[in-house]
């Protein structure tokens, strides 16, 4: 699964007085998964079970979930202004093998799901006024969903067993509100990030355990990297 989502607004106002807002929203939040049920296959070569979203494998693909929002008003009495941009990118990345499966592969059993969930929202609230100006921004950036790789089933021969969850979750968000009047200006800039996918590689579950063979390596590996960076500025200037 490849995606991107962007989402942007903006608003432009001038007058005597005037109050405006922007606001955006992106939601990417798709369910991929390659799954076996109870399973019986033997095979000459490799056996590969593998899900992936905005993820190579490698790396993270670039795609990312993107919220902008921008608003400016300018008053000779009055000037207000609001921008809100919300992002969120909660993709569920699963690749299975069901209990119950009996796999036998001339070569090497992989059972790999890679996911990305990036998300970016920032923000821009400008008000300016000859008496009384307001500017207020919040941005918001979320990140949940799950890379999940499970083998619940049994291995009968392989030459290796990988079973490998990688996910990258990266959440930013950037607000910016300013403010200049006359008399008097106000602002506040808000933002929030949050990364809180999880990452979850495993075998067999609770009531049966899985039974492997191999004549190379048994791999069980959980990586993540998550980042959430937030950033509010707020600027105001008024002679009152």
């Amino acid at each position: 699964s490849t995606a991107d989502t962007t989402a942007t607004a903006s608003g432009m106002q001038a007058g005597f007085g005037n109050i405006g807002s922007s606001t955006a929203t992106a939601t990417m939040s798709p369910t991929v998964f390659a799954e076996t049920g109870n399973q019986q296959l033997t095979a000459g070569g490799d056996i590969l079970v593998v899900a992936r979203h905005n993820h190579n494998g490698t790396v993270a693909t670039g795609q990312n979930t993107t919220a902008s929002a921008s608003s400016s008003a300018g008053g000779l009495l009055l000037a207000a202004v609001g921008a809100s941009a919300d992002a969120n990118a909660a993709a569920v990345v699963t690749a299975k093998v069901g209990a119950g499966s009996r796999l036998s592969a001339g070569g090497a059993l992989q059972v790999l799901a890679d996911g990305a969930n990036l998300a970016t929202s920032s923000t821009m609230g400008l008000g300016f006024s000859g008496l009384i100006a307001a500017g207020l921004s919040n941005s918001s950036a979320i990140v949940a969903g799950s890379t999940t790789a499970d083998l619940r089933g049994g291995v009968a021969d392989s030459d290796l067993v990988n079973v490998r969850a990688q996910g990258k979750n990266t959440a930013v968000a950037d607000a910016n509100a300013s403010a200049t009047g006359g008399l008097g200006g106000a602002s506040g800039g808000s933002a929030t990030a949050r990364s809180n996918s999880g990452v979850q590689a495993s075998l067999g579950d609770e009531a049966v355990a899985s039974t492997l063979s191999s004549s190379g390596a048994i791999t069980v590996d959980a990586i993540s990297n998550a980042d959430a960076d937030a950033t509010g500025k707020a600027f105001s200037f008024g002679l009152g």
